[in-house]
This record gives C-alpha cells, structure tokens and sequence, in this order.
C-alpha cells in the first residue's frame, strides 16, 4: 500500500511551484518475502526526471507494527545497499554518512557532492540512481535501485518505510563538469517534491483470505463428521 509522505511545499506553494516546473518525486518500495521473513527496499524517480542526475542522498526508516518488529543492525542487519564502492583514488558513490541505522531506523548514505573529481577513469558521483539500471564506475545497480535489505519477526502486522523530502536529495540536470583532481567541484542538490513511501500487511490480505477460507473448509469437515 503505497502513502504520500511529507510535501515539500503547502498546497499552494505547491501551485505556485508546478507553474515553474512539473513535480518530481521518490518512490520508495518495499518488498517482504513472508516465507525468510526478510525484506527489501526499492526506490525510484518519478514525475519530471528531467529535472534531476538522480539520487544524491538520502535517509529513511523501516518500522513494524502491530506484532511485527525490525531485526536489530547486528552483524549488518539491516544492510545499507546503496550503490558504492572503494575507488583506487577515491570512494564512489552513497560513502558519506553511511549507515545501516538502528532496527531499520536511520538508514542514510550520500554521495560527496562537495568534491566531484574524475581520475580519467572513474567518477566519484553515481548518475542516474533511481532513474535507470546501469554499471557505472565500476559499480552495478538496478531500476528500481535497491537502498537496503533486512529481515524481521512475527507473523502478524504491518511494515512500513518511510522518509520525507527533507531527508532526501537529487543531483541537479545538468551536472558540473567534474575537476581533474587539482580543483574542487562543487554539486547544488535539492530536495524532490514528494517522497511516497509503502505499507505491507503480514500476512497480506490475499493470505488472510485463503487461511480464512481454508477455516471455513476445516469446520465444514468437522461438522459432516
């Protein structure tokens, strides 16, 4: 079940803003597999993609409720996924301010949008995350781009990611040209206007249907018996 989570402008701000430039949002998805107990964390960009290079950064939470609770961040678990990895001349990609979070609380990572450099070969900054699947820099990733994996207990009540425009940066279109090592390049990002995060009922409804009507079916049985 998908939720709008904070605009980033009133209503009016918000009509003020759409006559400039079409909305764009972030779409955060969340996928559970009930048989390992375990779930994922998708996003995209949507709305007006020409305004943004794609994601720069951001931060969220994943929460349970109703019986269902997050597993802690031992041993990495929850797992930040954010596209990254250790250049030979510098880190690539979501390295800043990386974490796991704590139970599914603070997942974060950014890019280093305070020194894009390119050492002739690779890029420090990633383009195109949450907009298309690509290997870039040596790093893979995926559309929708996975941000984070975990797992979870109990059987019955809701998972939720959420995050808001406030904690979630694009990089601009068009991008600086990166400096050569010499110089320092900066990146101006700004907030999307929309971040719309997700809800999953465990078991999903289609379950409690089928565990409803097999109940039903049991009973049956006993009473013709």
């Amino acid at each position: 079940m998908k939720f709008f989570g904070v605009l980033a402008a009133s209503i009016v701000g918000m009509s003020a803003l759409t006559a400039q430039a079409a909305p764009v949002a972030l779409n955060l998805d969340l996928v559970v597999n009930q048989a390992t107990q375990s779930w994922q964390v998708l996003g995209s960009i949507t709305g007006d993609t020409t305004r943004t290079a794609g994601l720069a950064g951001l931060e969220f939470n994943v929460t349970g409720a109703g019986g269902i609770t997050v597993n802690p961040s031992t041993f990495a678990n929850p797992t930040n996924k954010m596209p990254s990895r250790n250049g030979p001349n510098f880190p690539i990609g979501f390295t800043v301010l990386r974490n796991n979070g704590a139970s599914g609380v603070g997942i974060k990572g950014s890019q280093d949008i305070t020194n894009y450099v390119f050492d002739g070969t690779d890029k420090n900054i990633l383009t195109g995350v949450g907009l298309v699947g690509q290997t870039q820099s040596g790093v893979t990733w995926a559309q929708p781009v996975l941000l984070a994996a975990g797992t979870y207990t109990g059987t019955l009540g809701t998972l939720a990611v959420t995050s808001s425009p406030a904690q979630t940066t694009f990089l601009p279109n068009p991008m600086p040209t990166p400096s050569d090592g010499s110089t320092t390049v900066g990146v101006t990002t700004f907030s999307p206007d929309l971040v719309v995060g997700d809800i999953e009922t465990i078991p999903e409804p289609a379950s409690l249907s089928l565990l409803a009507v097999g109940g039903v079916a049991l009973l049956t049985r006993r009473r013709k018996a």
